[in-house]
């Protein structure tokens, strides 16, 4: 049986009881991970160093699930290892969610060696090829609703000793963290690959006999924001072409609306160029951008945009 009182407790003004989203619409999970069972979107880490296990924690500080009897844990019994470098991932994939908000949360416990171990989130959106630490990410402009927050995540002050920026030292009780991808465009599939998010631990040279990081119900939904924000077509109203791109394009609003400035990213979410346009059609010149693959962001009026893949040969 759930232990629900805690998970209560630690709700917030955005959600009532019954999972509703309060004034704007309403959160539809699409799974509840409790460890009990298998997931199609968890996949274990592959390396042989690998410390992630799920069962029934057994150790010093960790000493019971919050969902009985099991949860992921940095290994079920022994403290953490030094030289450490695991993880697990949650593979997602346009079909899985609606509208425009990807959300995750999650409950966890961490005991680590403060501002040394400890663990972080990053994200991939080119099949696992490149990962950006999710303060970073500026591709999915990664957002709370309704203000540009995320509930109980670390900040960019939160440092490992590698300078990466993520969780450690001590939280003792269970605390809920919660965060949204805002406008990732999961209808727009000409570019939206899986997208990976990976939970990593990390330790450095020095042993503390501590026991990790643990995680239990990670909790997978979108939100129905209603109202006068439409879902994403699934073809994107922009156009690029000749693409690949040899030296200048044409990008274009097939429905003639105006696109009043454009940013480019990188396939990792990095902000490239910035761009104000004015007009349905342009020309754009490549410049210093090299060889391969980018996104290109397309901003209309009231917030509205549409994101388009961009090859460069």
């Amino acid at each position: 049986m759930k232990t629900l009182l805690p998970f209560l407790l630690l709700a917030v003004s955005f959600f009532n009881v019954n999972g509703q989203f309060k004034g704007v619409g309403d959160t539809t999970e699409v799974e509840l991970i409790t460890f009990e069972s298998e997931s199609v979107f968890f996949q274990q880490g592959t390396p042989t160093t690998n410390i992630w296990q799920i069962g029934e924690p057994s150790k010093l500080t960790f000493t019971e699930s919050y969902s009985l009897p099991n949860a992921i844990v940095t290994d079920t019994l022994n403290a953490y290892p030094a030289n450490n470098h695991s993880w697990f991932d949650l593979q997602i994939t346009s079909d899985d969610f609606g509208y425009y908000y990807v959300g995750i949360e999650f409950l966890h416990k961490i005991n680590s060696d403060t501002l040394c171990d400890g663990g972080y989130i990053t994200v991939s959106y080119d099949n696992g090829e490149l990962f950006s630490n999710i303060i970073n990410d500026s591709l999915g402009y990664w957002y709370i609703f309704p203000k540009n927050e995320n509930e109980n995540l670390y900040k960019d002050t939160d440092t490992l000793y590698n300078g990466e920026f993520g969780f450690s030292g001590n939280i003792n009780s269970w605390i809920k963290v919660k965060f949204c991808w805002y406008d990732l465009v999961t209808k727009n599939t000409n570019w939206f690959d899986p997208m990976i998010i990976r939970f990593n631990f990390l330790s450095d040279a020095t042993e503390t006999a501590r026991d990790g990081w643990m995680i239990d119900d990670i909790r997978l939904f979108w939100v129905d924001l209603g109202g006068n924000i439409h879902e994403k077509p699934l073809v994107s109203n922009i156009e690029v072409y000749p693409n690949p791109i040899i030296d200048n394009a044409i990008i274009k609003s097939k429905n003639n609306r105006e696109i009043q400035k454009i940013d480019v990213f990188s396939i990792t979410g990095e902000l490239l160029r910035r761009e104000t346009i004015g007009t349905n059609e342009f020309i754009f010149n490549k410049r210093t951008l090299q060889k391969g693959t980018y996104l290109v962001k397309c901003y209309y009026g009231n917030n509205d945009s549409e994101t388009i893949k961009m090859q460069i040969d």
